[in-house]
């Protein structure tokens, strides 16, 4: 495997774990469970994991924002299967189609200056 895809497959990894620390992390800053309960810590987490994530990823991030949006929805169901919930998993997976884009433009403007450093870093 060249270095390339190592360094993508350890940034979806990292965009995977990000994604499911997002809720995990919820009840503990804001008191509700469902990330999306706390609306204004939900989109700002997204953002910023976003821009996290494009600074410091080389390149690929579709494949980082797949990672973030997996990671969450991994994490809803693994909370759908042991604690059971009815319905309301579903509304969990829907915030997170409907509202994961926020982290795009983070994802997206990371990109360019993780990308600036990177390169500066490996020229001789």
């Amino acid at each position: 495997m060249n270095e390339e895809v190592r360094t993508d497959l350890a940034g979806f990894a990292a965009s995977l774990v990000l994604g499911a620390a997002i809720w995990l992390a919820s009840p503990v800053l804001t008191g509700p469970e469902e990330a999306f309960d706390a609306f204004g810590y939900y989109l700002l987490s997204l953002l910023v994991s976003g821009l996290l994530l494009g600074l410091a990823g080389r390149r690929a991030p579709g494949a980082l924002y797949a990672g973030l949006v997996l990671g969450q929805g991994l994490y809803i169901l693994y909370r759908a299967i042991s604690r059971p919930a009815g319905p309301l998993w579903l509304v969990g997976l829907m915030s997170i189609v409907f509202l994961s884009p926020v982290a795009l433009p983070g994802v997206l403007l990371g990109k360019k200056p993780g990308g600036a450093l990177r390169r500066a870093k490996d020229t001789p």
